[in-house]
């Protein structure tokens, strides 16, 4: 017989693809929650292009943290100025004490000039009351010393609440993008399976911190 011969010859297995990546959600921080529920996935074999979304995690945990913090900085602001105008009417306070027992003192002063020829327990009550008198202008003296030093003190340690505050919100914002997981490349998304479940993730599945996030695959044809 003469002609044309033709086989068909029929391959079963897998495609091994040339180029695959890993698409691995960034850690987040743990003040932010353990578990988030996916609520964003592009259809399992979907051709995607570099850039296209792929993955979208609940951001609802965070955005309370936000608000939390918010509202934290807002408190820590209010008690910087509460403080501040705290610190002035307290070194007034003291400048009025300073004029008080200063009055007081020079006034005990003048008795004991005119206690020489008193009896000796007035001349004693006389100069336990001088020296009492004397005893409380040092004190006040020494508060106005210390006080710049101490309120220094108190506004470095508020200021340091504020910027506490301040990084948190700056970390928590800028940690939203990253709830988007993007394809690195092009080619087709596909879907591995759960570590605890056995099957397919699906939207609405949780998503844990540490590797269990690391469960979406893109492979290039």
């Amino acid at each position: 017989m003469t002609g044309s011969f033709k086989q068909s010859v029929i391959e079963t297995g897998e495609l091994e693809a040339v180029n695959a990546r890993l698409i691995v959600m960034a850690r987040i921080n743990w003040q932010y929650g353990y578990q988030f529920k996916i609520i964003g996935l592009a259809e399992h074999g979907k051709k995607v292009h570099k850039g296209d979304s792929v993955v979208a995690i609940d951001p609802a945990s965070i955005y309370k943290f936000i608000i939390d913090r918010e509202a934290m900085l807002d408190n820590e602001l209010a008690a910087s100025k509460k403080m501040k105008v705290q610190m002035e009417n307290n070194s007034q306070d003291l400048l009025a004490q300073l004029k008080s027992e200063q009055a007081a003192f020079d006034l005990k002063k003048l008795e004991m000039e005119r206690i020489q020829f008193e009896s000796d327990n007035k001349r004693k009550i006389k100069e336990l009351e001088f020296k009492q008198s004397e005893i409380r202008l040092n004190k006040v003296k020494r508060n106005i010393e210390l006080r710049p030093k101490l309120d220094n003190l108190d506004s470095k340690i508020q200021r340091i609440k504020v910027i506490q505050r301040e990084t948190e919100l700056k970390d928590a914002k800028a940690t939203l993008p990253g709830l988007v997981l993007r394809s690195p490349l092009d080619g087709i998304f596909q879907v591995t399976r759960s570590i605890y479940t056995g099957q397919n993730v699906r939207l609405g599945d949780n998503a844990y911190q540490g590797s269990t996030l690391q469960v979406f695959l893109i492979s290039q044809r």
